[in-house]
């Protein structure tokens, strides 16, 4: 995680502290037993005093009344408190099963429900039950209540990960894809004749002059390619546009002699098939054939010689020409479509670098455009702090979206193991404290926290640094919905150790995330994308404190500093660049979408 991330969540843990939290809130209300009054809070009347033994009734001295009996004071309930002892926090398991159980302790009558389902407490407080669970990602949330005059809440949220036994650094076989449709090929067209522009004419000619031939000057005005999809290949024409070329030559028939020429054609085309294939080692094989070259307008310029050396540099000027056509085509243009480089790179998330390759599985061709099939891999390109197995994916094949120039596509596949490599490379696994060199000028210190801590603060300096430490016991794991965030990440288990460098953890508050967003493109001569996301945060204390705490407040102040992240990772872009494309384009009116399976991310774009 970069210093300016770790900065931000820093002021935005000191700024809830200082400042308090609005949002977030969890209360637990809890009625203590009445006090035990008569109806209408009147006391009884007093007892008529006896007659007195001398003098007149009159002198008979009067009875202080007496205090109505009152009832024996009632000890009120011990506190509502909820353990589940397994599954134990962050735990993995294989099938589709999970047992949970754990106690309830204080309270009235207290009720239970683990994951919406009610689930009997025993007469000593122990509950068991088992629970369908699906592939991936599983949340399990038990809440406790308590019944009558005593009512309160207890919660427990703890994640697990079901059937994750994926290998990290094996690939994921439908991992990207993409469409170029047939309205994007004439910008396309256009965009590779602008970059023909650079065509070296010259080193083309010389590569092609016979022996005995010296290439003394070539040139063109421009070069035009059109470029139009078929099935199964896609129809090229390029068009040099004023080719001029000058040679001269050394030639010996009985007696030698030199001579200089020229020869110019308006244009130099040539039309072609190109076939496009997915390689056995992942790369894109462009293959032309069916080439038939023309020379409009061929001209031809030589002084001085017999008519047979004029017709013998006519026929090599001509094949120098139809050759250099040939080849500006061949190795020029139709590598210049296509990057290999672009298949395997490096991206930075967050400092975190993370390893992404494609290779080609499919091409295919037809009217409607060109599609591309490939498989991926993402993994932690240097240090894994986790080595663990990945989720397992679920993807099928690709469905390109219609309406756009061009639709690439990543699976949630590729998505969940891009998250598994930032998870494997330790972006979630930091600390922050004075050593950090991003606490500034207001360093997180236990006061901030003291009310919040309680007991478990006792005997701490209110001065003492405060180390704040994340462990992230699983991967955040994705899904796809229909919808303006169509991206959904999830973690749970995210261990947030709050104590000091003395004292060592003071207490331990499990982090559950959801982050619903989206990705904006952010320009349109690259793909810059910067997230937009909506989270929301649950807290529990999670481990037994070093003492009591005050865990409402603490959860609270934990979940609006977790809120504040959103905020952050905003700020941060991700440029990924156009080079995968065919040619440099610029993108017009880019969005995202989810197909109807919700198993594709498709950036949907025209170009320009």
């Amino acid at each position: 995680m970069g210093a300016g991330v770790r900065s931000g969540l820093c002021s935005a843990f000191i700024g809830c502290a200082l400042g308090g939290c609005a949002s977030g809130e969890l209360t637990v209300q809890s009625a203590g037993p009445a006090a035990l009054a008569p109806p209408n809070g009147a006391l009884p009347d007093a007892s008529p005093a006896p007659p007195s033994l001398g003098g007149s009734p009159s002198e008979a001295p009067t009875q202080a009344p007496t205090a109505a009996p009152t009832a024996p004071p009632t000890e009120p309930p011990e506190p509502l408190r909820l353990q589940v002892d397994t599954p134990a926090r962050g735990a993995r398991i294989s099938g589709d099963r999970v047992r949970v159980a754990g106690r309830v302790q204080g309270g009235v009558d207290p009720t239970l429900t683990v994951a919406g389902e009610a689930v009997t407490v025993g007469p000593t407080g122990r509950f068991a039950v088992t629970l369908p669970a699906s592939q991936g990602l599983n949340v399990l949330v038990t809440t406790a209540a308590s019944a009558g005059a005593a009512s309160a809440q207890a919660e427990d949220r703890r994640a697990l990960l079901a059937d994750a036994d994926a290998d990290p650094r094996a690939a994921v076989e439908f991992g990207a894809g993409a469409r170029v449709a047939a309205s994007a090929f004439p910008v396309i067209s256009r965009k590779v004749s602008d970059f023909a522009e650079s065509l070296d004419i010259e080193a083309l000619v010389a590569g092609n002059t016979p022996e005995g031939i010296t290439l003394e000057a070539a040139r063109f005005s421009r070069v035009d390619v059109n470029m139009t999809p078929q099935n199964g290949y896609i129809d090229v024409d390029l068009a040099v546009r004023d080719l001029y070329v000058r040679v001269s030559a050394e030639v010996t028939f009985g007696f030698t002699f030199t001579f200089t020429g020229s020869a110019t054609a308006n244009p130099a085309r040539v039309s072609a098939q190109l076939r496009a294939s997915a390689r056995p080692d992942g790369s894109l094989a462009l293959d032309v054939s069916q080439e038939q070259v023309a020379l409009d307008n061929f001209d031809y310029d030589v002084v001085g010689v017999p008519d047979f050396v004029e017709d013998w540099f006519q026929g090599r000027v001509r094949t120098l020409a139809e050759d250099t056509v040939r080849d500006a085509l061949a190795d020029f243009v139709v590598p210049g479509l296509f990057d290999p480089a672009s298949l395997q790179r490096t991206v930075e998330v967050f400092g975190t670098p993370i390893r992404v390759g494609l290779k080609l599985d499919d091409v295919r061709v037809t009217r409607e455009g060109m599609d591309v099939e490939a498989n991926a891999t993402a993994f932690a390109d240097g240090r894994v702090v986790h080595p663990e197995p990945a989720v397992r994916p679920i993807a099928s094949s690709v469905v390109p979206l219609p309406g756009a120039d061009l639709d690439a596509a990543a699976s949630v596949d590729l998505v969940n193991r891009l998250l598994h490599a930032a998870w494997a490379g330790g972006l979630l696994d930091q600390t922050l404290d004075a050593a950090s060199g991003v606490a500034g000028d207001a360093p997180l210190r236990v006061a901030l926290l003291a009310a919040a801590l309680g007991d478990a603060a006792r005997g701490v300096p209110f001065d003492a640094p405060l180390v704040l430490t994340l462990r992230p016991l699983l991967p955040p794991v994705a899904r796809l919905e229909k919808g303006p965030r169509p991206v959904v990440i999830e973690t749970g288990d995210l261990l947030l150790d709050i104590g000091t460098a003395e004292s060592g953890t003071l207490v331990t508050v499990a982090l559950h995330f959801i982050a619903r967003g989206t990705l904006n493109v952010e320009a349109l001569e690259s793909i810059s994308l910067s997230p937009d996301l909506e989270v929301e945060v649950n807290a529990d204390v999670a481990e037994t404190p070093r003492g009591p705490v005050n865990e409402v407040l603490l959860e609270q102040l934990v979940e609006t500093f977790a809120g504040a992240i959103p905020g952050i990772v905003a700020d941060q872009t991700f440029a990924f660049g156009t080079d995968f494309l065919p040619v440099p384009l610029r993108l017009r009116s880019p969005r995202m979408d989810v197909d109807n399976r919700e198993q594709w991310l498709h950036l949907l774009t025209d170009v320009e």
